[in-house]
This record gives structure tokens, sequence and C-alpha cells, in this order.
């Protein structure tokens, strides 16, 4: 089995397979454990931005077959504070046996692809969703590839559960 897969824009068949994937991924995460995934909600996101890669843009990492391994989505917005868009991934995810650089760094430079063609002044890459302890072994690569892509390490997420 090879782990190697191919990148592109998510089409409408892929909403099932994303969709499942994310409904399993997000109670992995645990700084986000007091948030209940709705999957209608999910579903209508995904439905309704497809074809509006204008401000929302998501990719899949299928295998010859067309099966899905893994989603990165985000969003490139004007800023709240100038008329500078400036974009921000909201999910990225790949399936633990598919997570090789190679794959990892496909949806992040499509993201990066993606927000420079609209324009993006500031692109931020992030992995808040504490997923992966700060100093465990997929943090520390998922930390490489963003700098050898050229990001900064600016700070930490600070998170206040209500």
């Amino acid at each position: 089995m090879t782990k190697d897969l191919t990148h592109r824009v998510y089409e409408p068949k892929d909403i099932p397979r994303v969709l499942d994937l994310i409904m399993l991924a997000l109670p992995q995460l645990p700084n986000y454990a007091m948030i209940v995934p709705d999957r209608d909600r999910i579903e209508y996101v995904l439905t309704h931005n497809v074809d509006n890669a204008e401000a929302f843009g998501g990719w899949v990492l299928c295998d010859t077959h067309e099966t899905v391994y893994g989603f990165g989505g985000a969003w490139c917005v004007r800023s709240l504070m100038s008329m500078d868009f400036v974009a921000d991934d909201i999910f990225m995810w790949v399936e633990p046996e598919y997570r090789t650089y190679p794959n990892v760094r496909k949806l992040v430079i499509n993201y990066v692809d993606w927000a420079q063609a609209r324009g993006a002044k500031l692109i931020r890459a992030s992995h808040t969703g504490g997923s992966f302890p700060k100093d465990s072994r997929e943090a520390m690569l998922y930390h490489t590839l963003l700098m050898r892509l050229g990001f900064k390490e600016v700070g930490s997420v600070y998170h206040l559960q209500a």
C-alpha cells in the first residue's frame, strides 16, 4: 500500500467522507472537548462553500481510487483592523496511517497558494486544536514543516473553557 496521496480542491462528492473524517477527528482534539460537533452544521458549511472559494477553501488528500484520507479548510477575509486580507487555517487533518511529511506538506502548500492567490497579507497556520501535546513528535514535525515553508512562530494560543 502506498501512502503517497494526491491533492485537489474538495468536490461535492467528497463531502460525506470529509464529514466522517471531521466527526472522527474533533473528539481527538482535547482543547476542543467542550465543543460538540454538529454533523448537520459541518455539512451545511461544506455544501454551501464548495463553490465559494472567494472566502472559504478546502482541499482533500486522496488515493488513486479517490478515497479521501485528509482534508484542509481555511478562510481568507478582510482584517477587522484594515482592508487587507488575512487567511486562517480552520481545519487540517490527515488520517494517522497517511500522516507523512509529503502528504501534510501538500495540504499546507494548497492553503498557502490559495491564500496568496486571494491577496492575503498575513497567512496564519496553527495546530491549536491540541491533538498533539507541545513537545510531542507530531507537534515538532508540524512545527518543522511550517518553519521550512517560511512561517514564523509568533506566540501561543490560550483557551478558557466556559
